[in-house]
């Protein structure tokens, strides 16, 4: 949208400068309120629709293994000499592996390799829950064909079809679940929600920082608004 108004704006800047004006001034303001912290995280409230899990919740929960989808990675990680997770994705992981913890659960990754790469998402994924955090190897599956979140769940319900399960733990960030447990659920696959990386309004009161454009801001709205633009292109491609 901002792209869109700043190209209208210099379109017109010769014969219609007060609309150019106008619609630069918009774009503006726009981008300032969209870099704003306390304006970023209401928009991500209006996608961030699941509740964190409790400990008791966790314990409690009929779920029969954790599903961990994946959030990109870096091709060319120049300090690893390859391949690396992106920080997205090693969060992820990292309450997925808390769920196993407290659950001993088997657990699914899912993420597919870019054209680009061999190494699949997936792969690396299952190497970092066995060498950080300690997970067997033998009880970690590994989805790597899926290039989007609905392949996501299309071929991970063919492994959980094959382990018999058809309940879940599915763990990815709070602001993605929303679209996530939709196309999930569409496979007749029982999920409980296990969100992480909340970003909507925090308990408390706005701190003054938070009127205060930032970069991380901008991110988190983009995340946001791609996510409730995902749910719409999904209701209408699946």
């Amino acid at each position: 949208m901002l792209i869109v108004l700043l190209s209208a704006s210099v379109a017109l800047a010769r014969k219609h400068q007060k609309s150019s004006t106008m619609l630069l001034t918009v774009a503006v303001v726009l981008f300032l309120l969209l870099c704003t912290p306390a304006i970023s995280m209401g928009i991500t409230q209006l996608v961030e629709r699941y509740p964190a899990l409790t400990q008791e919740e966790i314990r409690n929960s009929n779920a029969k293994a954790i599903v961990i989808l994946s959030a990109g990675r870096n091709s060319n990680a120049k300090e690893y000499n390859g391949a690396a997770l992106s920080r997205l994705t090693l969060e992820r992981i990292k309450y997925g592996a808390h769920i196993h913890e407290l659950t001993g659960l088997p657990i699914v990754v899912s993420g597919g390799a870019p054209q680009t790469d061999h190494i699949s998402e997936a792969r690396i994924m299952k190497d970092v829950l066995v060498e950080d955090y300690g997970v067997d190897a033998q009880i970690i599956w590994i989805e790597d064909e899926s290039s989007n979140t609905y392949e996501n769940a299309l071929y991970t319900e063919k492994i959980l079809n094959e382990m018999g399960i058809t309940h879940i733990f599915l763990t990815t960030h709070a602001w993605h679940m929303l679209r996530a447990v939709g196309v999930f659920t569409r496979f007749e696959t029982q999920v409980t929600a296990a969100p992480t990386g909340f970003a909507g309004y925090r308990n408390g009161s706005l701190r003054p920082v938070d009127f205060l454009p930032a970069a991380e801001a901008f991110t988190q709205s983009s995340r946001s608004l791609r996510e409730m633009l995902g749910r719409l292109w999904y209701k209408f491609r699946y």
